[in-house]
């Protein structure tokens, strides 16, 4: 299998694409790159990243991968 990128110039030129993909079979994920326009929308989304999350609810993650892997220790490890 190849993977291509390709950077659609136009909503026509998709329109005209994507019968001859479907026609050919092949596989396509349609990736909208354009910057948000609106002024509240981004706002909102900057809002949303500076909120970040809280992580305090995640626990202690070395005591999660030693409880884990414990099958994958050592012998003269403790």
């Amino acid at each position: 299998m190849t993977r291509l990128v390709v950077d659609i110039p136009s909503k026509n030129v998709l329109n005209a694409l994507l019968p001859l993909l479907k026609m050919l079979r092949v596989r396509y994920a349609s990736i909208d790159v354009s910057p948000i326009k609106n002024d509240a929308r981004l706002k909102e989304a900057l809002s949303v990243v500076r909120l970040g999350c809280d992580m305090s609810n995640f626990g202690d993650a070395l005591k999660f991968q030693n409880d884990l892997r414990k099958d994958r220790v050592l012998p003269y490890r403790d």
